[in-house]
Formats: C-alpha cells, structure tokens, sequence
C-alpha cells in the first residue's frame, strides 16, 4: 500500500532495515487517496482536494485501478481500507511510526483505531499481490519505474515474495550509478 506515494521508499526502507534505524512513515493514506473518496474523479467538499488542490501527484493512470483494488481487499476482510493501509504501513519492521492527517474527528478515530488491524499472512499476499501488478502507480520523478542500473540487480530480502524491502546488490564496475543518481548517466565520469 505503501507504494502508492512513493516508489523510491524501498531504498530507504532498506537503509532503516540494515542500519536499524526506524522510518517515519509520510502520509501512509497518500493525502486521503487511499480511501477511495476520489475515484471517478469525486471531489467531496471540504477534502484535501477540495480546499488546496494539491492532489495532482496521486492523479495517475496507475492511482485508480491500486486503490480500486486495495478498496475489495478491504471489503472483501471486513476492513475499513484507512485502517487496512495504516495497519500494513505500521506492521512493517523498520517502520516505528507514521505521520497520519485528518479533516475531521470521524477520521481521526479512524486512524488511531488501526493498530487493532491486525495484518493476517492472507491479507499481506493478498496486497502484495495487489503491488506486484500495481509496483508504482504514483511515481515521483519518472512515469515509469527505474531499471536496475548497469552492472546492478534488484534483490529481494525476507520472505519470497513478501513485500519487506528490496536492495540494490553490489555492482561489478565502479561506473554503475545508483537508482537515487537519476542524473548521474549525464554526469561525467570523472
């Protein structure tokens, strides 16, 4: 679920795993996009998008078809989908909080209830499988997800196919830039 706001969250991810320092999860709803109330283009008065505008980084392609379907998993478990995304966000090893936000006390009762998800390994491949066709529907910098660099593969840690972080294996050739270098190919090498 995670995903949906920010792909390059892996390579940070990674670093808080390894060096055990814990993440501070940033708008783990994706400014509200998570819950669903945009589909179809809604804007419900008084949201986010309603008063400041400023949804056009979750205004995707990819957004809709995610939340759509995080939205059925959701349902389909008997979940509030905010509590369902809060709960993923915060049961992830290296995340020791999250940064929520809300418009109204309805919503604030909301989140502060997610700890009482609880993240059953059935419901965890279930969005997973959800991340693997949908990796990042919202990306930052690229409208597409950045290739292994050369030299470089994309390695999985934890469980196959557990979503817990993924790593950049060591290049063969000092060359190689790194996926946080998007402009190192036009640097030159010296």
């Amino acid at each position: 679920i995670g995903s949906l706001s920010c792909g390059s969250a892996y390579i940070v991810a990674e670093i808080a795993l390894r060096e055990q320092v814990g993440l501070l999860a940033y708008s783990p709803l994706a400014q509200g996009v998570l819950t669903g109330k945009y589909l179809d283009g809604a804007c419900p008065p008084g949201t986010r998008k309603a008063l400041y505008n400023r949804l056009q980084r979750y205004e995707t392609v990819g957004a809709e078809p995610a939340v759509r379907r995080y939205g059925e998993i959701a349902r389909e478990a008997g979940l509030d989908i905010a509590q369902m995304a809060l709960a993923f966000v915060t049961s992830r090893p290296f995340v020791t909080s999250t940064i929520i936000g809300a418009s109204s006390m309805e919503q604030l009762r909301t989140n502060i209830a997610s700890p009482s998800v609880a993240i059953t390994p059935e419901l965890e491949d279930q969005l997973n499988a959800v991340h693997l066709v949908h990796t990042n529907p919202c990306p930052r910098l690229r409208p597409d997800p950045l290739p292994p660099p050369a030299g470089g593969e994309i390695a999985h840690i934890g469980e196959p196919r557990r979503l817990t972080a993924w790593v950049l294996r060591p290049y063969e050739n000092e060359r190689s830039f790194s996926p946080l270098d998007h402009d190192a190919a036009d640097r030159p090498t010296s």
